[in-house]
């Protein structure tokens, strides 16, 4: 995880602070209705104090197909940590 996060902001901090803008409400430029993926996953902790998971459980019921799945014991970073195989085991279907 500390290397992702230093590689991500290798090139400076204006990609981070423009993703934390977009989360903070900022129209994102699409609808999400208009994404047609055959699959889309959400997985998201319900302890997640950077992003509420009522804001998560709106996204999710925007995209059509969304496979959402919500961790009560989880937050931010851990449902990735804690849950790693599950996920990716979905992404590699």
């Amino acid at each position: 995880m500390a290397a992702s996060l230093i590689e991500s902001l290798r090139q400076g901090t204006k990609g981070a602070a423009y993703d934390g803008t977009l989360v903070g409400g900022r129209n994102w430029g699409f609808e999400l209705e208009g994404i047609k993926f055959p699959r889309i996953y959400l997985w998201h902790g319900e302890l997640d104090k950077d992003i509420p998971v009522a804001q998560a459980r709106k996204v999710a019921e925007r995209l059509a197909h969304c496979k959402a799945k919500y961790y009560p014991e989880e937050g931010h970073i851990s449902t990735i940590v804690n849950h790693q195989e599950e996920i990716v085991s979905a992404l590699i279907w």
